[in-house]
């Protein structure tokens, strides 16, 4: 986890240059995707609505009352509005090939914040940053190989971000 900060917090202002307007995956065009795809057989969808979400991050309040390295990671969670999670893994093979295809055009249009192998296996880091390089948007990992999509939507202040790495 602290790696994945610490890469965060490296390739912010190197990937705020390159980010524009046109390069913001939408939420929508995600959820959509889940939404056609969800009634095949050996997908599972779990989401954590503003509701849901909000009660999660309440119970973490309350279990961090005496760890400061959780009440860091709650100012983090704090623009976080929603969360999906995405596994298609017990599909049949033409529908795995089908939804790695709808993700991967919706993705193409992403910026890559992250990659990362272990073996064979690739994760990759999506988001939007903001013109100023402040807040990132809509956290997607995404993991072909394990056929599976989690979606962070919500804002995460880069400041905050840095913060936390710093003081690591």
């Amino acid at each position: 986890m602290k790696r994945l900060i610490l890469l965060l917090a490296i390739l912010v202002p190197v990937v705020s240059q390159a980010a524009s307007a046109t390069d913001r995956l939408t939420k929508a065009r995600i959820t959509a995707c889940i939404s056609d795809f969800r009634s095949c057989e050996g997908v599972e969808v779990v989401r954590f609505g503003r509701f849901a979400t909000g009660a999660v991050k309440g119970a973490a309040r309350v279990a961090a009352l005496g760890d400061p390295d959780v009440k860091e990671a709650l100012k983090l969670m704090k623009g976080i509005k929603s969360i999906s999670i995405f596994d298609y893994d017990s599909c049949t093979e033409a529908d795995k090939l089908a939804i790695t295809a709808r993700l991967d055009g919706i993705l193409a249009d992403g910026v890559v914040l992250m990659e990362a192998k272990d073996g064979s296996d690739k994760v990759k880091i999506f988001g939007v940053i903001d013109g100023k390089g402040d807040t990132i948007h809509d956290f997607i990992l995404y993991a072909p190989n394990d056929c599976a999509l989690i979606c962070i939507f919500g804002n995460i202040q880069t400041e905050k971000l840095v913060h936390i790495v710093d003081n690591d």
